[in-house]
């Protein structure tokens, strides 16, 4: 199977990107929830609402560094594929 290195670079490096830029959103929105001035207010009216809102922004911050980061081609699994070692 031949396929062109830089091509799958290219690919790695813009969903790295995609996947980062995701990540960051999310903790911009953990940010501003956390820093609600009227969180109180929310808390009182809407306590559950409130709480699964911030619960599910960090559920999805950490499926972003988890779930969707591919660490494995970005360390010795990219090398072994741009200079052809195996480990067999």
């Amino acid at each position: 199977l031949e396929f062109a290195v830089d091509r799958l670079l290219s690919f790695i490096n813009q969903y790295n990107a995609f996947i980062s830029n995701g990540e960051k959103y999310y903790q911009k929105f953990l940010i501003i929830v956390s820093n609600y001035p009227n969180e109180e207010v929310c808390n009182g009216k809407l306590p559950e609402n409130f709480k699964d809102l911030k619960t599910d922004i960090e559920y999805s911050i950490n499926k972003f560094n988890e779930a969707y980061d591919i660490a494995a081609l970005k360390g010795s699994k990219l090398k072994d594929l741009l200079y052809g070692y195996s480990s067999k």
